[in-house]
């Protein structure tokens, strides 16, 4: 899981996005479906704006041979009018020299023209084989429903699958949502409340059931998971998370702090 959190003090909110790789099923196995076309997740005081399938992303080995085979096929594309300029050139040549030679030198010339024009024509069968870059497929962006409000749990975020997938299927989603006044995981303290009186404060407490609030997840304790983080402060602020810190950003007016658990 990949959290990507946004914290805006003036309106004591989170914008977040968070990127889910997980396998489709039920929890124990038991009673899974052959095909499943739904996935729900645990959501609390939140607003979900966007949820999207999205594709698989390249390695970077994939991503280096891909640029590879586009720099070849644009050389191959630039030399091919120069080849073929070449041979017309040669053509020519050889027509124009047959003329005052003997039946003999003729014959040669021929067989020259021919070597050329089958030149010409291999030319051509390598542009046609040469491997053509592939373009990842799309993300597709999902319908979902929240369901009604259970007091002191939450929500169901119910996801749409664009199709069916077999039992322990890898997919990947994104979702865009943000906080609101209800997510009982975030406690934000005025700078009145705090000892500096200077800076306000935010902390969060995740039990028992207030993670749901941090982003939408399957909220249970059958499930772990490991997560990397960035979150972006005013750079006046200072985060820090129950992960390894693996480094700082600043741009501009703000800091991204960023954690791999």
């Amino acid at each position: 899981m990949h959290l990507n959190l946004n914290v805006d003090f003036d309106k004591s909110i989170i914008k977040g996005i968070v990127d889910h790789k997980m396998k489709v099923g039920s929890l124990d196995g038991s009673a899974t479906p052959e095909e499943i076309n739904k996935i729900v997740l645990d959501v609390q005081g939140m607003e979900v704006q966007k949820v999207v399938l999205l594709a698989e992303a390249p390695s970077e080995a994939s991503l280096l041979q891909l640029q590879d085979e586009e720099k070849d096929a644009e050389e191959l594309v630039q030399a091919e009018p120069e080849k073929k300029s070449k041979a017309t050139n040669k053509q020519k040549k050889v027509s124009q020299t047959s003329v005052s030679k003997s039946k003999g030198d003729q014959a040669q010339a021929a067989k020259d023209e021919g070597s050329s024009a089958e030149s010409k024509a291999n030319g051509s069968k390598t542009s046609s084989t040469t491997p053509t870059a592939t373009k990842a497929s799309q993300s597709e962006e999902l319908t979902f429903q929240v369901g009604a409000l259970v007091p002191d749990v939450g929500q169901a975020l119910t996801i749409n699958l664009p199709r069916s997938f077999k039992p322990q299927s890898i997919v990947n989603l994104r979702i865009h949502y943000s906080t609101n006044d209800q997510a009982t995981a975030f406690s934000w303290l005025t700078p009145q409340q705090t000892l500096g009186k200077k800076m306000p404060y935010l902390f969060t407490q995740c039990q028992f059931l207030a993670c749901r609030s941090v982003a939408p997840l399957q909220d249970t304790p059958a499930i772990k998971a490991t997560y990397t983080a960035e979150v972006t402060v005013p750079k006046q602020f200072t985060v820090k998370m129950s992960a390894n810190d693996t480094g700082v950003v600043e741009n501009g007016e703000m800091k991204t702090y960023k954690f791999h658990n």
